[in-house]
């Protein structure tokens, strides 16, 4: 059959455009993506930075822990492990992303102890220079979390207590507050605790029922009156 050659040419040059406009979308698509993405080189430099900051952080914390309300306490102790092993994890975080370009399960559990660490840091009055050294802490760390793709959650991103939680954890005493908290949460609750109750023998402590730790802290909150410290407020 033969076809006119001006219709042939009009085909020709449709196929032309077709590919030519088909490899712009594509090339315009692959640069979006790459805008998106954190090369190498910035998320080693994101990682330094973590661990630079957590090293400058520790003795800092560690400090103001001892002349905080929890000093010459088991509190005490652990808080300084705490920012012991958060320092050595963001270096192994580092070491492991430099040597294979990976590090998804180190981050994971830098991020663990990222959020125990917070737990103290929200719930311990330890002053505004370290609460803003933390505060920058806790951005590169959603940094790093945003590139991987994963969730970071620390305190200061939720509400405070909200009133459904404290119902839960108010009428549950079937189990300890560390099993129906969690451990975040539940040492959240027991450095709230030890800040405000007078008590020699004070249950302060997250083998025992939420509900227990939650009333000692309402009860301790209303006698200290206008010189309760700020969290009081999520008690009332």
């Amino acid at each position: 059959m033969h076809v006119n050659p001006t219709i042939r040419r009009c085909c020709h040059l449709a196929l032309i455009f077709s590919f030519v406009f088909g490899f712009l979308g594509i090339l315009r698509g692959s640069r979006a993506q790459a805008q998106t993405r954190v090369n190498d080189r910035d998320m080693e430099a994101l990682m330094r930075n973590l661990h630079d900051d957590a090293k400058s952080f520790r003795p800092r914390f560690n400090d103001a822990i001892h002349k905080s309300t929890i000093r010459k306490t088991s509190q005490e102790r652990d808080a300084k492990a705490m920012s012991a092993t958060f320092d050595r994890q963001t270096v192994e975080f580092l070491d492991r992303f430099k040597r294979h370009r990976s590090g998804e399960a180190e981050f994971q559990t830098v991020m663990n102890t990222a959020e125990q660490l917070d737990g103290v840091v929200t719930s311990v009055d330890l002053g505004p220079s370290i609460t803003a050294q933390w505060q920058k802490i806790r951005t590169e760390l959603h940094q790093i979390a945003s590139a991987y793709g994963v969730p970071a959650r620390f305190h200061g991103d939720s509400e405070a207590m909200s009133s459904n939680d404290e119902k839960r954890y108010m009428t549950s005493d079937a189990g300890t507050c560390l099993q129906t908290a969690g451990e975040v949460k539940a040492n959240q609750l027991v450095n709230e605790c030890l800040q405000v109750s007078s008590g020699t023998h004070p249950p302060c402590n997250v083998q025992n029922s939420c509900a227990m730790i939650i009333s000692e802290i309402k009860r301790s909150c209303t006698m200290l009156g206008d010189s309760s410290p700020g969290f009081c407020a999520e008690y009332r």
